[in-house]
């Protein structure tokens, strides 16, 4: 088991854990499937039964619908659209933390086998997007870190990327492949100007194949750009389909405002996606951002929750439809529905169920607590059924979003949660 130092509070786990996290991790990864839950369609309330009354008023409807399917096009509407593929596994297990040790356990915390215990302090873990691997963080008692990767069930694991042989700080994010065999990695690089006692983070983006870690890919970045990775929120993602485009959190160093940039692998195509503020994560099939942002509007201070589509940049609200705080968004595994924090007052917080093409109204599924983002987290089962929450000064709950029943995994930190192993 772990020494002292590493015995850490689970606000200061989830503080570190958030930097870099990706709900449900990245974009291909997510897939859609047969077994998760579905918003039920327009002709779900009863309308088959007024259909089959009168045939002639079927087929009005049917014209009605193709007009308004032909107009919504003409104009250049664009729907919330989920990978079709149903390649998630049902269910799973989940990747837990005790005392800086990794476990794996089934859904309601009753058996448990490690992965890595040890000295070392292993966080941030992120399945590959065929499910076959999973890749985490590790770190030493010097503050050494490493990027470990091992088989899903943690057997097999092995470091493949050493910040420390790298000469960066310790500070760094990383970012699965859509082909589920290479890592992209960015390290915090500090430019220090001694004479104006000045400092910038930058950056140093690395992509490493985890069948053969010496063959590592440097690929070029901006200089006038400085690449976070300290902020809430992802720092690098990875997008598909095929090759993909790396998605970065950073800011111009003349003007500072925080900003989203994409590019190819190779370093082509930079571009300027959009700004942001907090806890920036990437939907399931790579085409949304999500963040939040605080809004002074005494006397009560409030929060909007945006949505911004990757390849236009186009930015919306989403609302939880309560007054105060909507803060973080994980996105559902089919990319449909999510879930956000919605806080009434700073110290009462819901967890609650929004449809992304606001079709349906939002519902309270369970709660958070008070606190702030950095204390607490919860990711989506692979099956879209139940929800994993970390809550600081609580213990780790599964909540099962059909019956709202609640499953208590006594001192543990959820990790992840990946496929159902044998």
């Amino acid at each position: 088991m772990t020494t002292d130092p590493f015995d850490r509070r689970l606000a200061d786990w989830l503080n570190q854990d958030a930097t870099g996290r990706i709900p449900d991790h990245l974009s291909s990864v997510l897939d859609a499937t047969t077994g998760t839950r579905q918003r039920r369609g327009l002709l779900d309330r009863g309308a088959w039964r007024w259909v089959r009354t009168s045939r002639s008023l079927a087929f009005a409807a049917i014209a009605l619908l193709l007009l308004a399917a032909a107009v919504g096009l003409s104009v250049g509407s664009r729907a919330l659209i989920a990978t079709p593929e149903p390649t998630m596994p049902r269910g799973g297990d989940l990747v837990v933390t005790i005392s800086g040790d990794l476990y794996l356990t089934n859904a309601t915390g009753s058996s448990r086998r490690p992965v890595v215990v040890g000295p070392t302090f292993e966080y941030d873990v992120r399945f590959s997007s065929d499910w076959s691997h999973m890749a985490f963080t590790q770190q030493d008692e010097a503050g050494r870190k490493r990027i470990l990767v091992a088989e899903a069930d943690g057997s097999n694991a092995r470091v493949v990327f050493d910040a420390h042989d790298a000469g960066a700080f310790p500070a760094l994010d990383f970012a699965w492949a859509p082909d589920g065999r290479r890592i992209a990695i960015l390290l915090r690089r500090v430019d220090q100007n001694i004479a104006s006692l000045s400092r910038i983070d930058r950056g140093a983006l690395s992509i490493v194949d985890v069948d053969d870690p010496q063959a590592l890919q440097k690929v070029p970045l901006p200089n006038d750009v400085q690449f976070f990775t300290y902020m809430f929120g992802f720092q690098v993602a990875w997008r598909g389909p095929g090759e993909g485009e790396l998605l970065l959190a950073g800011g111009d160093t003349k003007r500072g405002p925080a900003a989203i940039y994409g590019m190819r692998p190779d370093g082509s195509g930079f571009r300027n996606i959009g700004q942001y503020t907090e806890y920036l994560a990437l939907s399931p099939d790579g085409t949304w951002l999500t963040y939040f942002e605080y809004l002074d509007r005494r006397p009560v201070r409030t929060a909007h929750t945006r949505l911004v589509d990757v390849t236009s940049g186009e930015d919306r609200r989403i609302s939880s439809g309560r007054a105060g705080l909507d803060q973080e968004l994980v996105f559902s595994p089919d990319g449909r529905t999510a879930i956000m924090v919605a806080c009434p007052t700073i110290n009462a917080c819901d967890l609650v169920e929004v449809a992304l093409d606001g079709t349906a109204i939002p519902r309270v599924v369970g709660a958070i607590g008070g606190g702030t983002p950095k204390e607490r987290s919860f990711l989506y089962s692979p099956d879209g059924a139940s929800i994993g929450v970390n809550s600081a000064n609580q213990p780790s709950v599964v909540i099962n979003l059909a019956t709202g029943q609640q499953t208590v995994i006594a001192d543990a930190v959820i990790a992840a949660w990946g496929p159902r192993l044998p």
